[in-house]
Formats: structure tokens, C-alpha cells, sequence
């Protein structure tokens, strides 16, 4: 307080001798502090080396002060006294530094966390469909890292992977997967990978349903899609007890100019009961029991044991007739130079009990297992080619389940005589040949003349007799099997029949009905389309 007396007594001597009041700055010079850089977020097993300097008020280092380092959790930190940090284990503790020489030099402290190698934050949203992109946000999603992601104990698809910092994808970052069928209405999220195992603590609500619901008696448009769209975790919905009519799931997209197409529809679980329709021009749901969709007088289909010409099924006498395949739980259709307009996707399904998952997949491109033959593109009756191209050639079913369409015309009675031979000894090629009827250029009916169902790798057609017109000769494999084939399609003169001749023989009919027990699916075409199905998805 004297010392304080006497400066003001001072001022007052100065004032009185005319020179001016002057307020002097208070003395700082002995104000001191610590100063530690930012300890960033750390993950376990990290280690970093901390500095620190003693600095004065106007920011001025001062030389050779020695600081100490600690923390205030050694389990979660360990810190030497020399400032060099590892992480031990998750949690958060506090790491201070003082200055050992200068008392008053004001210590700092930083709030430290350390992070686990697998770790979530949150799920965005909390509340999905199936097929729905779900986010999950946290450290160690990698999916170099990850065996992995469930949801209610069912597998779900990784969409992608987007780390926040590339140089470091183990640590913080994005994952987005599909949310899978059947995952139940409240389900968990589990990881398991390289770096351990975690159950996020919330519940993700599930909506029985998938993103593109409803979509049964009217299409889900996908508009135009000029590269690829897919989805590994569409659903079939549970169907109703009461329902009578033949549920399906149906899509429709654009082609806005020619272009290569491959679709592929899959499921695991469903079996022969899934299959996919393919129309050039139109469907219309028409809500008729065993029958509730129309197709237009100009439509084509392509799908398992599913053939329309102009709309017209392929018909014995009067009834409709079916060209067998075996049974399997995918359709894989790759078509040339598809034109431009829109096309319908129709996925009829018998599931009763949980949610059936399915994938599909719509590229702009022409997948194949095996390299096409100069015929393609003759999928449908559209672009049938002509029988003679296949004279002196290697044709080829160059995917699971392709069809070849071949057309030609006889002008006069004659016989024909149909030779197959496929390359591949797992392969069980048929033949049919039908009459194509039309008035005023529209064609007004398809009739099976006859057809060989012979298993083997060979089949012989011998027809008596054929009429004036115009007809097709379809070339397709039982089982599904890619391979190489030749055709040979001989004409000659008219044979008369055995008095009383069915229209083909009883052994044709007989071993198609064969083939129709056969439930069992061929392990090398499964092997194929997965190794396709990745393909695509890369």
C-alpha cells in the first residue's frame, strides 16, 4: 500500500509541474503459462508425442523450460513424463502439462477420448424398409475390416463405403447397406470383423415391406436407366391366406435409344416359383382369378415356362402349351440392341410365410457366360433369325437361360428332320417347332407341330409332314446350361404317318413329363451365375 501512496504522490509532482499525467502500463512481465498443442482423437493402439512450451503474456517462448506431462486416468492414456501419449483403452481422462521450473506458470489441460476400433454412432434412418439404403456412421466400418453387417440376425448388403479421411479408412467414416429381407419389425445392428464384435445399443423398426410397395397391381417405374440399377434386397411380400390370385411384383423402365440389356432376377429361397416376364409394349392388371394381367396384341415375353408371340401363347389344339425347363431360382435374360420405348418386369411369387428376398439387377450391357452366336439377338419371336444361318456353324446358349428362335417357310408339303447336338456334357438341349398362322400379316396362332425332349446331349426331330406356312424352330436347354451346339435342319419329301398317329409322339410327351420332376438344380450353372453376379455388382 505504501508503494501505491507514493507512485500517486509522484503524479501529483509531476502535474504540478506542468508536465503532463501519464498512466503507466501495469507490469506483466511475470505472467506465465503452458501452452500444449491439440490432442487429436485417438483410437486404440495410437500413440502420439505431445509438446508444450511455457510462454509470457506477449507470447514469447521461454528456452529450455522443461514441462511435465500426465494424465489423470492412466488406464485409458498412458502418458510419459516427457509428453509421448499411447492409448490404452476406450474411454476419456484429461492430460495436463506443467512447467517444473516456474511455479507460476499456469498448467493446461485437454480433455482427452479414445476411440475403439469398431464403433457406432448412429443409424440414419431409424425407421426402413426393405431395400432401403441405411446409413451407419462411426470408426472401423471398413469393409476391408468387416466379415459382417446383420441386421436382426439377417445379412445385409454393403452398398459402399466412404471413409472420412482416405489416407486413415480405419478410423471414422460412412457405411451404407440395404436393409435385407427378412430382417424382423425390430431389429438390432451387429458387425463382426477383424477388430472385434459390437450390438448397437438402439433398435432399427423394420416395415414388412420394400421400397417399391405397392407394386402388384400397378408398375413401380424406374424410369430410364443408362448404366446399371440394382437391388440385392427387394422383397416378396407375406402373401395373405385368403388370397386366390398369383401375386407378383412389377417393374417397369425406359430405353430411351437402342442398347444392349442384361436383367437378372434371383432368389435363393423361392425357387421355380420366381420368374420374370419381359414386354415390349404393354400389361394391364385386369384382377382375373388364375389370370390377372393382359398383355397387348404385339407383345413379346421372355421368362421360365412364360413364351407370348403377338401376345399369343403357344397352344395344342386349343390349350395353351408350356416349354419346360428345369426348375431354378433366377432368370438371367441378356438381349442385343434392345429398342428404344418401355419395358415391364413382372416377378410372380407363391411366398406364405416370412418376407422372400430377392435381387435384381438391370444393366446396360450384354452379359454373357459364353460369347453369342451370329444369331443374336433371336430371344423372342420378334427377332427370330433365319434357320439358314445356322448352316455349317457353331451356335451357342450363351447364358442360363437363353433361347434361340429360328424362323423359315415351306412353301410346298414337306418332311423335316431336326438334329442337336450340344457341346457341353451337362447340357439337355430340346426342340420345338411350331406353325405360325397369321390373316392380313397379323399372326393369329401358334401351334406346336412337334418337338424331341429326349434327355442327353443330342436330340433328333423327324416330322412326317409339314404344310405350306410359316413357322419357328425354338432351340433352348432344360437345365440351363451354357454351351455351344450345332443344328442341323434337313427338308425332304412328305412321309405318310402311322394310321392313327398323335400329333407328335407319346415318348416326346412322355419325357417332358419326365422332366418335369426333376426338382433338382444343376450345381455348375449355380456356380456361373454367381460368379456373373458379381460381376455385374463390380
Amino acid at each position: 500500500m505504501q508503494r501505491k501512496h507514493l507512485h500517486i504522490a509522484g503524479m501529483a509532482v509531476l502535474a504540478a509541474a506542468g508536465f503532463a499525467a501519464c498512466v503507466y502500463p501495469t507490469d506483466r512481465s511475470g505472467e506465465l503459462e503452458v501452452q500444449m498443442t491439440a490432442l487429436p482423437t485417438l483410437f486404440l493402439k495410437d500413440s502420439v508425442q505431445l509438446e508444450a512450451r511455457v510462454v509470457d503474456a506477449d507470447g514469447n517462448a521461454l528456452e529450455n523450460a522443461v514441462i511435465e506431462f500426465a494424465t489423470d486416468d492412466p488406464t485409458v492414456l498412458a502418458v510419459s513424463p516427457d509428453g509421448l501419449v499411447q492409448a490404452v483403452a476406450v474411454g476419456s481422462t484429461t492430460v495436463r502439462a506443467t512447467a517444473v521450473e516456474y511455479d507460476e506458470a499456469a498448467p493446461v489441460a485437454q480433455a482427452a477420448t479414445v476411440r475403439g476400433l469398431l464403433e457406432v454412432d448412429s443409424v440414419v434412418p431409424t425407421t426402413a424398409r426393405f431395400g432401403e439404403l441405411i446409413a451407419i456412421y462411426g470408426v472401423g466400418l471398413d469393409t476391408n475390416d468387416l466379415f459382417s453387417v446383420r441386421f436382426g440376425g439377417v445379412d445385409a448388403d454393403v452398398f459402399t463405403f466412404l471413409p472420412e479421411d482416405p489416407a486413415n479408412p480405419q478410423e471414422f467414416g460412412t457405411l451404407w447397406v440395404w436393409m435385407p429381407p427378412p430382417a424382423p419389425r425390430e431389429s438390432d445392428l451387429t458387425l463382426l470383423g477383424f477388430n472385434g464384435g459390437l450390438v448397437f445399443p438402439d433398435t432399427i423398426t423394420v416395415e414388412q415391406r420394400d421400397i417399391y410397395e405397392p407394386n402388384d397391381t400397378e408398375p413401380w417405374y424406374l424410369g430410364e436407366i443408362p448404366v446399371l440399377w440394382g437391388n440385392p434386397a427387394v422383397a416378396f411380400e407375406v402373401r395373405p391366406r385368403d388370397e386366390t390370385r398369383q401375386p407378383a411384383d412389377w417393374y417397369s423402365f425406359d430405353n430411351a435409344t437402342t442398347q444392349d440389356r442384361t436383367i437378372v432376377v434371383f432368389s435363393e429361397v423361392v425357387g421355380a416359383e420366381t420368374y420374370s416376364v419381359f414386354l415390349t409394349d404393354s400389361i394391364a392388371w385386369t384382377g382375373l382369378p388364375g389370370n390377372p394381367w393382359a398383355v397387348g396384341p404385339d407383345a413379346w415375353t421372355i421368362g421360365p415356362r412364360t413364351y407370348l408371340c403377338s401376345g399369343l401363347p403357344i397352344t395344342v389344339g386349343d390349350e395353351p402349351f408350356q416349354l419346360e425347363e428345369l426348375p431354378f431360382p433366377f432368370t438371367l435374360v441378356a438381349l442385343k440392341d434392345l429398342p428404344a420405348g418401355r419395358y415391364h418386369i413382372l416377378a410372380p411369387y407363391t411366398s406364405q410365410g416370412d418376407p422372400v428376398r430377392y435381387e435384381m439387377l438391370i444393366v446396360s450391357s450384354y452379359e454373357s457366360v459364353r460369347q453369342p452366336d451370329v444369331a443374336e439377338e433371336n430371344d423372342y419371336c420378334d427377332v427370330a433369325a433365319p434357320l439358314s444361318i445356322t448352316q455349317g456353324r457353331t451356335m451357342t446358349i450363351d447364358n442360363f437361360r437363353d433361347i434361340d428362335w429360328y424362323r423359315f417357310s415351306v412353301t410346298t408339303d414337306t418332311s423335316m428332320a431336326v438334329i442337336t447336338t450340344a457341346a457341353d456334357p451337362d447340357a439337355d438341349l430340346d426342340v420345338y417347332v411350331i406353325r405360325a398362322d397369321s390373316a392380313l400379316g397379323d399372326l393369329v396362332d401358334l401351334e406346336l407341330i412337334d418337338f424331341s425332349a429326349e434327355s442327353g446331349v443330342g436330340d433328333a426331330l423327324s416330322i412326317d409332314r409339314l404344310t405350306p406356312g410359316d413357322y419357328y424352330l425354338i432351340v433352348m436347354d432344360f437345365p440351363g446350361v451354357p454351351t455351344p451346339y450345332t443344328l442341323d435342319a434337313s427338308f425332304g419329301p412328305p412321309r405318310s404317318p402311322p394310321a392313327g398317329a398323335a400329333p407328335f409322339a407319346a415318348s416326346a410327351l412322355d419325357a417332358l413329363a419326365a422332366k418335369r420332376e426333376r426338382a433338382q438344380t444343376e450345381q455348375g450353372s449355380r456356380a456361373g451365375l454367381m460368379k456373373l453376379l458379381e460381376r455385374l455388382k463390380r
